[in-house]
């Protein structure tokens, strides 16, 4: 009996992976080219390559991906399995992993898994706004960083993060590129809304994929 409720699996893209052994989705997901290979072609976006902000983490292939490119990784993931994997999977020293969900402020919340999807434990973690256990932290308040990168994929979540950056953000004008595949729409966040915040703080869109966009300073253009 796995009472853990972890396994190693080997990706055809190269590698063992420590992996939440109930999830099918997320593993399917992150194995298609075009995912796994997404935080190099993010990178080539950045003209620097010190320090990237990484959320969520999930279990670890993007901040260990991220690792091989950038000098440094600050990456967050709320999961226990999740974490538990991304700590195994993302072990170089350059890597700093924080179980949290990112916010606008200090406080415990509860993360969720949704069920529509047909998979307990698949990769989709909501952040759920009511008292729980799990950190929610806000990075002006919690960090003094210079990113030259900030990657979110947290479903739907992203306009609430950036609200707890802004000080960073106008520090260090990086590099921004947020999930945009309409999981905003349930916390009142669409994607119309997140691309007016992010003009707002003087941001264009450089690039755009299926589900993700990416956003550049426009007087760093």
């Amino acid at each position: 009996m796995n009472i853990i409720g972890l396994e190693y699996r080997t990706s055809r893209n190269g590698g063992s992976w420590l992996w939440p052994s109930n999830d099918t989705n997320q593993w399917k997901y992150i194995n298609k080219a075009e995912h796994w290979n997404f935080p190099f072609e993010i990178s080539n976006l950045c003209k620097n390559k010190n320090l990237v902000i990484q959320a969520g983490g999930n279990a670890g292939i993007y901040p260990r991906h991220y690792s091989t490119i950038f000098k440094h990784v600050v990456t967050f993931e709320p999961d226990y399995k999740n974490f538990t994997c991304l700590s195994v999977n993302a072990h170089s020293d350059n890597v700093i992993k924080i179980q949290a969900c990112l916010g606008a402020s200090k406080k415990n919340v509860k993360i969720d898994f949704p069920l529509d999807k047909g998979n307990l434990h698949q990769g989709g973690i909501r952040t759920l706004e009511t008292e729980g256990t799990i950190p929610l932290i806000s990075i002006d308040e919690s960090f003094n960083l210079t990113p030259d990168l900030i990657h979110l994929d947290i479903e739907g979540f992203e306009a609430f993060a950036l609200m707890g950056m802004v000080d960073t953000i106008k520090k260090s004008k990086p590099i921004i590129v947020l999930e945009t595949n309409g999981s905003g729409d349930d916390y009142g966040w669409p994607e119309d809304k997140i691309n007016s915040l992010m003009e707002s703080f003087g941001y264009v869109i450089l690039k755009k994929w299926e589900h993700d966009t990416a956003f550049g300073y426009k007087e760093k253009l």
